[in-house]
């Protein structure tokens, strides 16, 4: 048994190194430098022990000690006063926070689904017993329409604004917000998070945010973990504090190490967060010459590294989707948001770390092309795949391997 299984683990990765991963919502984590297994298991706390802590586990404070001055290095990357790594993924951050700082029936203001705002936010935030209302859009522009949301702010009052962008085309200034004090703001910077600490997009913060909530394996190249970052340490945050405290029994210290560990220098990561930008927009521009039905963008607004293909039969959408899996080209099929219905959903993240640059995107988006306007996937197509895809993952350019390994 332990032979069959070892055997189609291996075939599984086999499989997995024939891919190129073309989707926004996964990465490659960063190479930790450091052996940090031993932590595995442990329980380590994210508050200083003393005789008045509820539970306090021996042996652990110098680690506890390591890790906080781990967490400032990343606070001072995005420029806030404390932050949380010990909740484990986004969705189960939305769930903690609000569970934390919210009544029941609170308002929420939500950046909606048909914006790109996550799917189940607002089922969540229901189940909690709080009020929602979406933002309104401009569905032209793929953007919030700013004048229609003031108004429902003023008329409104809601204690809370969250923006949960899952998907986007463009990353959206929301300095407007920064007039309305009687609420709480809060970014999700899950898409975003690599650009805003390389300065490529504005800090949610300089918007006028108070809390940024992430996912560290999506935009970032990190572990399966979520983390939050406060702009001031109030009152506000005491209660997530303290929420996360009996919410999260442990703070997995392994995956945190991991996050934290392997956070690398501001002109690493912006090589990277440029190369995926600049990646997209190649791709993006090929598509579009070949004939393929993928939305073009305003090139003065900030881009983010999502492309999104709509395609109005549901079936082809679908055809087409499986034929690019099984040429080794992995992308999302979705329902795209602001009513463009079924198509593929396209991101750079990934595939920029397997060592996609420009040039190379130049010669996946012609092979995109070729897969979508053809009859059937031939040999040829097939064969051509394979060689591009290993060509990308195997002969990185010597002047791109700090960013993107």
């Amino acid at each position: 048994m332990s032979n069959d299984l070892h055997s189609k683990l291996k075939k599984l990765q086999q499989e997995f190194e024939r891919t190129l991963i073309l989707n926004p919502t996964e990465n490659i984590p960063w190479k930790m430098n450091y052996d940090a297994t031993f932590t595995e298991g442990l329980y380590i706390s994210e508050d200083a022990r003393g005789k008045s802590s509820r539970i306090v586990f021996a042996g652990r404070n110098n680690m506890h000690i390591v890790m906080t001055s781990l967490y400032h290095k990343w606070e001072k990357a995005l420029s806030a006063k404390a932050s949380s790594f010990k909740i484990y993924s986004g969705l189960h951050a939305h769930i903690i926070l609000f569970m934390s700082v919210a009544s029941i029936g609170d308002k929420v203001l939500l950046l909606p689904e048909i914006a790109g705002g996550h799917y189940a936010s607002e089922k969540m935030l229901n189940r909690l017993g709080l009020q929602v209302k979406t933002i309104p859009i401009n569905r032209e522009c793929f953007c919030v329409d700013i004048t229609k949301t003031k108004a429902l702010i003023e008329n409104w009052h809601p204690e809370f604004i969250f923006i949960d962008r899952s998907d986007g085309l463009y990353y959206e200034d929301f300095s407007w917000l920064k007039s309305y004090t009687g609420c709480y703001k809060i970014f999700d910077a899950s898409q975003y998070l690599s650009h805003i600490i390389a300065g490529d997009y504005i800090n949610p913060f300089d918007m006028g945010m108070d809390l940024i909530l992430t996912t560290l394996h999506k935009n970032y190249p990190g572990p399966q973990k979520a983390a939050l970052f406060t702009k001031e340490k109030d009152e506000l945050w005491l209660l997530i504090v303290n929420g996360i405290k009996s919410y999260v029994s442990n703070i997995h210290p392994l995956e945190v190490y991991k996050a934290v560990l392997t956070l690398p220098s501001r002109k690493t990561l912006r090589a990277y967060s440029q190369m995926m930008l600049k990646n997209a927009g190649v791709l993006e521009s090929v598509l579009s010459t070949n004939g393929v039905p993928v939305i073009t963008r305003d090139k003065k607004q900030k881009r983010t590294q999502q492309v999104w293909i709509p395609i109005a039969d549901q079936n082809y959408a679908y055809r087409f989707f499986k034929r690019l899996e099984k040429a080794g080209i992995l992308t999302n099929y979705t329902i795209l948001p602001y009513g463009l219905g079924r198509g593929l959903r396209l991101g750079t993240a990934a595939a920029t770390r397997q060592g996609l640059t420009p040039d190379k995107s130049v010669i996946i988006g012609k092979l995109i092309s070729d897969i979508y306007h053809s009859d059937k996937l031939t040999d040829t197509l097939l064969q051509r795949s394979a060689k591009e895809i290993h060509l990308i993952k195997n002969h990185l350019d010597s002047n791109l391997i700090t960013a993107i390994q």
